[in-house]
């Protein structure tokens, strides 16, 4: 609203002119529903820091990693989205590689096979420095709160809906974004990063 001029009214005055612009309203429509992420599939995006920045972390192993706090800003047409991830230097077994060293890759930087937790932050860090464009590859989720187990302040997430086809229709030729959890508590959904690549040209 900073780039708006505001002005204040008295609505009893009888020789106040009011703006006559005919609005065209959907009878239907919930003012209060917020805008449907950014559909499925490929983006560009700009790469800057969440606001958690960067964090400290230990397994329950033992092991010390590093989590960056990701936000990925997407502009097409005249709408902007913002998608967050979190990645970390935690090597998984399954890759043999880190989800950091991961976006690393996929953006066209180097990573060397061996590189210190502290080092790879830091290249890390100076590359998300640059605020670079990157190809993300985005997927709806919509996630509930599990009940807590084992004496824990706190329950687990679960996804039960993946993929934007598999979100109800709302009549006007879009999508729900709004669902019931199996729970029956209203959740919405959001776009995760499934993927990056480096933009081409």
């Amino acid at each position: 609203m900073s780039d708006t001029q505001l002005q204040t009214l008295d609505l009893n005055d009888p020789t106040l002119i009011l703006p006559d612009e005919e609005l065209v309203l959907n009878p239907d429509g919930d003012a209060f529903a917020g805008l449907a992420p950014v559909d499925d599939g490929e983006h560009v995006a700009v790469l800057t820091f969440g606001q958690r920045g960067t964090q400290l972390g230990t397994t329950k192993d033992g092991r010390k990693y590093i989590m960056a706090h990701l936000q990925a800003t997407i502009e097409e047409g005249t709408k902007k989205f913002v998608v967050f991830d979190t990645v970390s230097t935690l090597v998984q077994e399954s890759s043999g590689t880190s989800r950091m060293a991961g976006v690393l890759k996929a953006a066209g930087e180097t990573v060397p096979a061996r590189i210190s937790i502290g080092d790879l932050a830091r290249q890390f860090a100076q590359f998300v420095a640059g605020s670079p464009r990157v190809l993300i590859t985005t997927r709806w989720e919509a996630q509930y709160q599990l009940p807590p187990e084992n004496g824990a302040s706190k329950g687990k997430y679960k996804t039960f809906l993946r993929g934007q086809r598999k979100f109800p229709e709302n009549g006007n030729g879009g999508l729900v974004s709004e669902v019931k959890a199996p729970d029956g508590t209203l959740v919405r959904a959001q776009a995760v990063i499934t993927k990056y690549a480096p933009v081409q040209g």
